[in-house]
């Protein structure tokens, strides 16, 4: 995270916007996990008539990487002080406009979520959590270490931090990992050139 020289007339104004702030409503369903999450709506209705009252602003904008998309996140302060941060992701592709328009909204829900500190609940962060699931009866659904191998693959091609990332990933590639069948994460690893 990187600031103005001095924050204090920004601490206290983003103190006193934190107050106000209730945690962002979950009204969207994510269709893939089958689980409400926040979007980017209900957290900026949470958290920009706050900041608005005590002098605050917020500016979020694309920045990129080496084959990677960023988010630039400042919080301003009328007096001039500021904090900001940016975060980067690995899409499999950066041609596709409307892939990195879902990474990008993705990227601001979080990071201004995390930059005002409210709580979104992330429901549709479950897949990331790896449980123990019955053992599968279909022949057609990939075996977990199969999915496994492919999330290592993953990790080494597209540099991922996480799970969670190769998640997101593949659900911008049309592939549930938690149905995915042989015949998918083929096409899914495909995808990676590998």
């Amino acid at each position: 995270m990187n600031h103005s020289e001095d924050i204090n007339e920004l601490a206290a104004a983003l103190s006193k916007a934190q107050a106000e702030m209730d945690d962002a409503h979950k009204g969207k369903q994510n269709p893939f996990l089958k689980s409400k999450y926040a979007d980017l709506e209900s957290i900026r209705a949470a958290v920009i008539g706050p900041l608005t009252n005590h002098g605050l602003s917020v500016i979020q904008g694309p920045c990129s990487g080496t084959a990677s998309i960023g988010l630039d996140t400042m919080i301003l302060h009328q007096s001039g002080q500021w904090i900001s941060t940016t975060v980067y992701a690995s899409p499999a592709t950066l041609d596709d406009p409307q892939k990195l328009g879902s990474w990008l909204t993705y990227l601001r829900r979080y990071s201004l979520a995390a930059m005002t500190g409210i709580a979104t609940t992330d429901d549709d962060g479950e897949a990331a959590v790896v449980r123990s699931q019955p053992r599968q009866t279909s022949p057609d659904l990939a075996p977990k270490t199969a999915v496994a191998a492919a999330y290592a693959v993953a990790k080494d091609v597209l540099k991922l931090q996480d799970k969670r990332a190769f998640v997101d990933w593949a659900l911008t590639q049309g592939c549930d990992l938690k149905t995915v069948t042989n015949d998918g994460l083929t096409r899914l690893m495909d995808g990676l050139g590998k």
